[in-house]
């Protein structure tokens, strides 16, 4: 796609204003405009006269200690997990371990050289370097002094902290370049504050701690243009993190400014970023789950300020909470692998595993009016309500969801399947419509490969966006929509839901994203029973038209488990779970059509039915599942390959026990 195409369909399809905004950022960029707005201020390590807001009640005074004094005994969690920061560690993305700091030569260099490329990044993906300055590590310390861990877990954190804030300037080097990461420190600094201001740390910690939440504060408004044209997560942190600094230092000058846009542009962007049936318009569960988390960090700011929630975005959230809880599983709190997952968790107030939700969707039941009065709180919800000085909600809302009409479910006994189709009007992250998860005992048997990573040398540069490596239909080899950068698909495909057959047994929906191809492709689920689910996918000449002959690959990834191969069906098991996956063809148009069946792991093949060769560089991404972000396993990619084929429809059955 040449640039004047991909120009005027960005404008077309993701809209002139956001277009606009992003032309605006890099006009302020280069002419130095963001230079001079936000000056580089050498660390001097002396503090602001400020006056911060108090806790209601002391971290001891609240219902934390009682709730690990219960729990204690059936506690999973190991207390070495807490004590990472006391070695110079912090747990990333859910299970890497890393140095809390890291050494930048150029460290004095102001933040936008980085943004414009005139000081090399000292990685090639910046999230391994944004990750640990997000002070993650503050939340374990909290945590394990609730827990009477670590005694000096305070004097710990702030040590850490002079130390952080020594190695960053305040608007020089990598930590710098981006809003929403100042943000989520603003957050993570106030949070801080909150649970050791009590404790016997040197006399003007406070001060020092103010004057970096200032510094914080006023690097974002500057550079928020950018935030609003990405129209997604990035504009709701950093006007919470506006919000929280106005809100914790009430004195300053700019807070009631801070404050302000702060609380509209967050509730603008709620409304604006969730759709009517719940869904968060960035396709992607762990963005959603993101989502909900600062807005219960909101909520809970909000109540301790006295502003109350308006009721759109109080509903907006109940129906963005009941949209996650009806793909969360219960015995395993885990979710599909939706969309893009870069490993964010950003206020991990639990001991429980990063890919488990509960936590997130039980306190956003609480906060947002879904919990019965009765339904018991976990550690999360007693840490927001601590924050917020008050329990939350008064009960189940009366109000009813919207049903939902971007996944479709289908449960019988410990087996579900779903199916995805959301109607896109934002910019997606990945071609993945109707791709399917298929779950059993609240674990995948089939996968949604993930992210891995966004930014990498070929093959991984975001690579697992594609159609091809997802449980869905390719065709030629192409995706659904036209990849125009790295997070830019265009020509977006219009779904349409069928209506339900077989009893309410069955899903159907279809999307035109092969309209150049002169197809639609239509995916049936019909449920046999809880054992034998039915999927069939059907490539239909658009409007009757006869198409030229094409080549399809229907794909499905499986974990990388035991498994056995005959010439259609492939059978995988371990102590858990065991699935034959049946592919077989019903009617084909063409005039001789060719299936080859193939077995693909590590991006290596396995078994072909027809024992020819493919150059390792086309399958080099199959056979992988990223559960988290910088992290790749291998898994088993079973797929046919139907060659010349003018219409089709194909048949495969899942045999689950």
């Amino acid at each position: 796609m040449n640039n004047l195409v991909r120009v005027y369909k960005t404008i077309r399809q993701v809209g002139l204003r956001p277009v606009l905004q992003v032309a605006l950022y890099r006009f302020g960029l280069l002419t130095g405009h963001y230079r001079r707005s936000t000056p580089p201020i050498p660390y001097t390590g002396k503090g602001n006269e400020l006056t911060w807001i108090k806790p209601v009640k002391k971290l001891d005074e609240s219902d934390l200690p009682g709730f690990f004094q219960g729990e204690q005994t059936k506690y999973e969690e190991s207390p070495e997990r807490l004590k990472l920061p006391f070695q110079g560690k912090c747990e990333i993305f859910g299970r890497q371990v890393v140095d809390i700091f890291q050494t930048f030569p150029d460290i004095n260099r102001h933040w936008t050289d980085y943004e414009l490329g005139r000081v090399k990044l000292p990685e090639k993906d910046i999230k391994f370097v944004w990750e640990p300055a997000r002070l993650g590590w503050i939340y374990s310390l909290a945590r394990a002094r609730v827990r009477n861990l670590l005694p000096d877990s305070g004097v710990k954190g702030w040590s850490l902290l002079k130390e952080f804030f020594h190695r960053n300037p305040v608007n020089c080097g990598p930590n710098w370049m981006n809003g929403q990461e100042v943000a989520l420190r603003i957050i993570a600094l106030v949070f801080f504050h909150e649970v050791f201001y009590d404790d016997d740390l040197p006399a003007d910690w406070e001060q020092i701690l103010a004057a970096a939440v200032v510094d914080h504060a006023r690097r974002i408004p500057p550079t928020m243009v950018y935030a609003r044209s990405q129209q997604n997560n990035h504009l709701l942190v950093e006007a919470a993190g506006l919000y929280t600094a106005g809100v914790f230092l009430p004195d300053f000058p700019e807070s009631t400014r801070w404050k302000k846009i702060g609380w509209e542009t967050f509730h603008q962007a709620l409304n604006d970023q969730v759709a009517d049936d719940g869904l968060y318009l960035q396709y992607s569960t762990n963005y959603h789950r993101l989502m909900l988390q600062i807005a219960i960090w909101m909520k809970a700011v909000s109540t301790r300020a006295g502003d109350e929630f308006p009721e759109q975005s109080q509903q907006k959230l109940a129906t963005a909470t009941a949209w996650l809880a009806g793909l969360m599983f219960a015995e395993t709190g885990r979710v599909p692998n939706y969309g893009h997952n870069d490993g964010a968790y950003i206020l991990p107030l639990t001991g429980n595993r990063y890919d488990d939700f509960r936590p997130v969707v039980h306190t956003a039941r609480h906060c947002f009016n879904l919990a019965s009065p009765d339904e018991k709180k976990d550690e999360m919800t007693l840490w927001f309500e601590w924050l917020a000085g008050k329990s939350f909600g008064g009960g189940r809302s009366a109000k009813s969801n919207p049903a939902i009409q971007s996944y479709k479910k289908l449960s019988d006994g410990q087996t579900s399947i779903i199916l995805f189709g959301p109607d896109i009007s934002r910019r997606p992250g990945q071609a993945d419509l109707l791709h399917i998860d298929l779950w059993h005992n609240g674990l995948p048997v089939l996968l949604d490969p993930g992210t891995y990573r966004y930014n990498d040398e070929p093959p991984w540069d975001n690579a697992l966006t594609r159609t091809i490596v997802h449980n869905s239909v390719s065709i030629n080899g192409e995706d659904q929509m036209t990849r125009a950068g790295r997070f830019l698909w265009l020509d977006w495909p219009v779904i349409k839901w069928g209506k339900e057959k077989h009893g309410g047994n069955s899903l159907e929906a279809s999307h035109n994203g092969y309209h150049r191809f002169g197809l639609i492709h239509e995916r049936e689920v019909v449920m046999i029973n809880e054992h034998v689910w039915r999927v069939f996918d059907r490539l239909i000449p658009e409007n009757g038209k006869s198409p030229s002959p094409v080549d399809i690959s229907i794909n499905w990834l499986l974990p990388s488990l035991d498994w056995h191969i005959d010439e259609t069906s492939l059978r995988f098991e371990d102590t858990f779970t065991s699935c034959k996956v049946v592919m077989t063809p019903i009617s084909a148009g063409g005039a001789n059509p060719v299936y080859e069946y193939q077995v693909i792991k590590a991006g290596k093949m396995l078994y072909s039915s027809t024992g020819r060769g493919i150059p390792e560089e086309d399958i080099v991404n199959l056979g992988w599942y990223s559960p988290t972000y910088g992290y790749l396993e291998p898994a088993v990619s079973y797929r046919v390959l139907i060659s010349g084929i003018t219409n089709l429809e194909f048949l495969t059955e899942f045999n689950v026990c």
